[in-house]
């Protein structure tokens, strides 16, 4: 019986771990602690991680984000201070490309 139940847990536990290796760049790390950064231009802020995706505003050069979710190419920032007076129907929350067109980054986190 105690082995049926070890197996059982450790397929569980694998289970669990493909799982979170399916979901991309996740780090444990990432749970426990935040980054922030500040950014070097205006980006658009987008609703998903893609350029075709709704823009819900602009993150103007200047702000303080806080990195809540990352892929390859893109980080989900959540603004906590906007570097000029925010526009009324910009949103805080969304998607932000990591770099410009011209490869340069558009985060700064030595600031």
């Amino acid at each position: 019986m105690t082995v049926v139940l070890l197996a059982i847990f450790g397929g569980i536990l694998y289970g669990t771990q493909m799982i979170v290796r399916s979901l991309g760049n996740f780090s444990i790390a990432g749970l426990f602690t935040s980054r922030t950064g500040t950014t070097v231009r205006d980006v658009p802020l987008r609703s998903e991680a893609n350029a075709r995706s709704t823009q819900l505003g602009w993150v103007p050069s200047g702000s303080r984000v806080r990195i809540v979710g990352e892929n390859d190419s893109w980080f989900e920032v959540e603004i906590v201070q906007f570097g000029r007076p925010r526009e009324a129907d910009w949103m805080t929350r969304g998607w932000i490309a990591k770099k410009a067109k011209s490869s340069e980054d558009n985060v700064d986190f030595s600031r």
